[in-house]
């Protein structure tokens, strides 16, 4: 008997999923819930267990591919039923070789036992083929490897190969997303420059008690809270457009962005942030930013932002302009603190110039919304907030 994998619903409005990763090869025998492939949805992987107990006869995506939600996507067969018919003889020589692969070879007339894989394994991927059809179309100057740098007066006397690496799942996402925000909204930057004298005196005042309660006090956790009460204030940057109208969202769910450093950057939630104290925030960014560093995110962690704070600042940068997490219509960036001589302004209207914590707030947002004044005055509502924490 056979029985179709079936690559699930994960969550609400996903309709697509990129395979990461077999665990199982065809010929190999699987057990009934035993772990079969992995899948990801919105930057988070999920295993997807055996639906049943057999040996895997057919896989009918390859890893790197993008599969809809109720597609199927490979067949487990009982072991009795199975043929011991053995590989084919590219198969023998070029490894495993999935449909994908074997009909864009066919296609572009190229045999796989001459491209070497890059896959687990050594298998051929469908990278490997497009990778040895471009170089073979781009004739015996381009050299063995495409990309091979050209020494002095075009020789490449001593030049070593050019490294391919594959792009994992993650990073081909992430940039599909970004140029899909580019591409939808109308990104506009507006910067302001915050005093975080308050802020700072607050988290060095409140740092060790937060940590007794297991709870590690990062600016993160100040810069959502003013933004949770600010987006309160300004419903319009907590909202997202649609071609009848705005949909202003009845929460306040903001997206903290993690780097994963060479895996890429994602994006868990604090889900109501207006409606937590500065000790709760703390622990939640606290939380996903462990679990997604430890790939122990689910769905839930990572959809249903409003709106997106990423702070640039932890790698030494002062200015930038983030990207917008679609279908948000803003975000903020926040760059490195940095003590600055500034001018300050007493009661009495006399000047003194002071060494005083100075952060960048990078504002972008969407132009088809929000107006620069609207967008001014948020932003305003951020920098008042953060300077007058108390």
């Amino acid at each position: 008997m056979s029985v179709k994998v079936i690559a699930p619903l994960i969550g609400e409005g996903v309709e697509e999923l990129s395979l990461v990763a077999w665990k199982k090869k065809p010929g190999e025998s699987v057990a009934e819930g035993e772990s079969l492939v992995e899948l990801e949805s919105d930057k988070v992987v999920t295993e997807v267990p055996s639906p049943a107990s057999g040996t895997v006869a057919q896989l009918l995506a390859a890893e790197g591919d993008r599969v809809r939600a109720g597609a199927t996507i490979a067949v487990i067969e009982d072991a009795a039923e199975i043929g011991a018919a053995p590989p084919s003889a590219i198969e023998a020589t070029a490894g495993f070789l999935s449909p994908v692969v074997r009909r864009i070879a066919a296609e572009r007339g190229v045999d796989p036992s001459a491209v070497v894989g890059t896959g687990a394994g050594g298998r051929v991927t469908k990278e490997d083929i497009l990778a040895f059809v471009a170089a073979r179309e781009a004739g015996p100057s381009a050299g063995a490897a495409a990309g091979t740098p050209a020494g002095a007066g075009g020789a490449a006397h001593g030049a070593t190969r050019a490294e391919r690496r594959p792009h994992s799942s993650l990073r081909r996402r992430i940039a599909e997303r970004m140029i899909d925000s580019q591409r939808t909204s109308a990104h506009v930057l507006t910067v302001a420059e915050a005093d975080l004298s308050a802020v700072v005196a607050h988290r060095a005042a409140n740092r060790d008690g937060f940590a007794g309660e297991g709870v590690k006090l990062t600016l993160s956790a100040y810069f959502v809270s003013v933004l949770a009460r600010s987006l309160r204030r300004f419903p319009m940057m907590n909202s997202s457009w649609t071609d009848d109208g705005m949909l202003i969202h009845p929460e306040v769910n903001i997206g903290v962005a993690v780097s994963l450093g060479d895996g890429g950057l994602i994006v868990p939630v604090v889900r109501k942030a207006d409606e937590l104290g500065l000790i709760e925030t703390a622990r939640e960014i606290d939380r996903l930013a462990a679990a997604a560093r430890a790939g122990e995110l689910n769905g839930e962690d990572v959809r249903g932002g409003t709106f997106t704070l990423t702070n640039y600042g932890t790698t030494g940068s002062l200015v930038a302009a983030p990207i917008i997490n679609q279908p948000q219509i803003g975000i903020l960036g926040t760059g490195t603190l940095q003590k600055r001589p500034v001018v300050i302004t007493s009661d009495s209207g006399v000047d003194s110039i002071a060494i005083r914590p100075m952060v960048y707030l990078s504002l972008v947002f969407d132009h088809r919304a929000l107006d620069g004044e609207a967008a001014s005055g948020f932003l305003r509502s951020v920098k008042e907030g953060l300077e007058g924490w108390a």
